[in-house]
């Protein structure tokens, strides 16, 4: 996988002039701007006082659905970056485009840097928390007045045994991935 050393053209100098980084709850906040900023425009003492009282010191970016997930992006060089790999990036000191960045937690609006990394896509599909079966836990489905849950190894399906509760039987899914799903972050 390629490390780079820009995200969207911008440098890690670049975000830092941008952006003031709180590690502890991974938010970024617009830094002031300066009217040098906004050289081109008809009047860069104006629209710089204008950018300063709508933005500066506010939380940047805004909480939008990407492919069924809410992520909080930022327009980075004139493109829309999730707030997670901004952070990933501060905090490596390089990007991985071909990678996804990872919530470990799986909560994508939970960014803060001890709960991101990159993975291939392969890995991250794997470590999905979501679920869209009735009983809330992923890998779990009713099985004959009992619960199992199933993970596909090498192209075949290994199941739990038959458990009580679905939270049983995702406890017991939990445990099969933790054998025959190993998670390799990259970088």
């Amino acid at each position: 996988m390629k490390k780079v050393d820009n995200l969207n053209g911008k440098s890690i100098e670049d975000l830092h002039s941008l952006f003031t980084v709180d590690n502890t709850y991974g938010k970024l906040y617009w830094k002031e701007r300066t009217p040098e900023q906004f050289i081109g425009s008809p009047n860069p003492i104006l629209q710089c006082q204008h950018w300063n009282s709508r933005f500066a010191n506010k939380q940047a970016g805004g909480v939008g659905n990407f492919k069924g997930k809410l992520y909080r992006r930022v327009n980075i060089g004139g493109k829309l970056c999730q707030v997670g790999r901004v952070f990933l990036f501060i905090t490596k000191g390089y990007d991985m485009p071909e990678c996804v960045v990872d919530h470990i937690n799986g909560n994508s609006l939970d960014d803060s840097p001890n709960n991101l990394r990159y993975l291939t896509k392969g890995d991250n599909t794997r470590h999905r928390l979501n679920s869209n079966n009735k009983h809330g836990y992923i890998g779990v489905y009713e099985d004959k007045g009992g619960y199992r849950g199933k993970i596909l190894v090498d192209g075949k399906f290994i199941r739990t045994p038959k458990m009580l509760t679905p939270l049983l039987a995702h406890e017991e899914y939990l445990k099969l991935k933790k054998i025959h799903h190993t998670i390799t972050e990259v970088g």
